[in-house]
């Protein structure tokens, strides 16, 4: 999806909101995308099913309509006023895309290490090695510091995202630990602004397409969760890696689509935080 076509699924606030989020979605499902995404996510309900027995269906198709219900408030964050669609600008596309890659499959490598201990070494090298180089790629490609004013984007827009996760959280749990909440918060917004200022913005800069960049970052984050899910899934990585895409892919797809509607990471970080308090 080009900058253009970003703005045009953007709806503007004065449309029918049925008939905005009709529109966008005819729109999404006629682009490949859309089912290069429910084919990994179809690959992770046979990984489930093949593993786990049919049993599992029931709670896929929870998580599947939760994580509709909060796509559709992500995408209504596009509806605000304030919302902005605009891509972050990124001066060097392929060389911080190569660099940022690299630097994601060394934390997936760091990750998979919690079971393969081999790769945990590597997987930190190339990490260090990825990020250094983004960092000389960017110093060269002349950033401006007008270049970072997402950083004062508004919130408001992802109000209703922050509610819609912390309401049901406060009904069920109570309060959260103070503690906990402040530790979560940087490590929330920063993982947010290296997942989408980070890697979806370099996805899209290169392949033009912010649709395509949205399913490449979510499939990634739900194959990355792969190492954490192996204890529920009795050290079994298939069982694991179908986890990966059923739940943590498409939860990943709620924060791009977020993202695609409002560029604007912080305030996904604060949702993120919110959700692993």
């Amino acid at each position: 999806m080009s900058e253009s076509t970003t703005r045009e699924a953007t709806s503007p606030a004065g449309e029918r909101i049925d008939r905005a989020l009709l529109r966008d979605t005819t729109a999404a499902l006629r682009r490949w995308p859309a089912w290069l995404f429910l084919a990994a996510w179809l690959v992770g309900i046979w990984l489930q099913v093949s593993g786990g027995g049919m049993g599992r269906l029931s709670l896929i198709l929870i998580i599947a309509g939760g994580c509709v219900a909060y796509g559709v408030i992500a995408w209504f964050a596009g509806r605000d006023i304030r919302a902005d669609p605009t891509p972050l600008p990124v001066r060097a596309p392929a060389g911080e895309a190569l660099a940022i890659g690299a630097a994601q499959l060394g934390v997936i490598l760091f990750v998979f290490g919690y079971v393969l201990p081999p790769l945990a070494l590597p997987g930190a090298f190339l990490f260090i090695f990825g990020v250094l180089a983004w960092a000389v790629t960017a110093a060269r490609a002349g950033y401006r510091l007008r270049d970072f004013a997402w950083l004062r984007r508004s919130w408001r827009p992802f109000a209703m995202l922050m509610l819609a996760v912390a309401v049901p959280k406060l009904l069920a749990l109570g309060l959260p630990n103070p503690i906990a909440l402040a530790a979560a918060v940087p490590s929330g917004i920063a993982q947010q602004v290296v997942v989408q200022a980070g890697l979806q913005s370099r996805f899209e800069a290169v392949t033009r397409r912010a649709d395509l960049a949205a399913v490449l970052t979510a499939v990634g984050f739900g194959i990355t969760h792969t190492p954490l899910n192996l204890p529920l899934a009795g050290g079994d990585f298939w069982l694991a890696l179908g986890a990966g895409l059923v739940f943590q892919a498409p939860i990943g797809l709620v924060f791009c689509i977020g993202y695609v509607r409002h560029r604007a990471p912080l305030p996904l970080g604060m949702v993120h935080a919110i959700a692993i308090t």
